[in-house]
């Protein structure tokens, strides 16, 4: 599934950069305003799930059979901004240090949009409510399933998505997760 992305929620943005609540100096909004032009036009937002049994062997772990708790199906995805964040994070920081923060903070807003354009999909297909998300590092559901789970989702062939050895993904703005379909 392709995502378009017109603006990026810097609300979002600005708390990845420590505004919790605040507003920022005028050109410090200014440039948070430029990173983002350039962020939008260098990436291409993709996204891929399935839609599993909450039984499937690649959720074990007791904290996401907790979290799935009254649900019988759940959804397995993959998210990326491609590789053009990657890109666009390296490229600004020629401009300044700074530029790199609010690219990268930028970045971070935007893959999240992407997840929760994911989300929004599964509750209009399904019209149900789904659980937050739960992604490989929380609790007991160990990093190292994130191998699996991309290849299931065949998410390299479909999105450009991959998991290098250290278990880092591949553009880095990529997020994998899991939720429940409750009902």
């Amino acid at each position: 599934m392709n995502i378009s992305l017109n603006s990026i929620d810097k609300t979002e943005a600005l708390y990845y950069l420590g505004f919790h609540g605040q507003t920022p100096e005028t050109r410090i909004f200014e440039n948070i305003t430029k990173c983002e032009a350039e962020l939008l036009k260098q990436i291409s937002p993709k996204a891929i799930y399935i839609v599993i049994g909450t039984d499937d062997p690649v959720l074990q772990s007791e904290d996401l059979k907790q979290h799935l708790s009254g649900c019988k199906k759940a959804v397995l995805f993959a998210a990326t901004l491609g590789s053009g964040a990657d890109k666009a994070i390296y490229v600004s920081g020629f401009v300044s240090p700074e530029f790199t923060l609010y690219t990268d903070a930028l970045a971070n807003a935007a893959i999240e949009q992407v997840c929760d354009e994911v989300e929004l999909e599964i509750k209009k297909l399904y019209g149900c409510e789904i659980t937050t998300r739960f992604s490989p590092g929380y609790g007991d559901f160990p990093l190292e399933r994130q191998p699996e789970i991309l290849q299931r989702l065949n998410a390299f062939k479909i999105i450009g998505l991959r998991c290098k050895d250290s278990l880092m993904m591949e553009p880095t703005k990529s997020v994998t997760a899991v939720f429940g379909i409750a009902g």
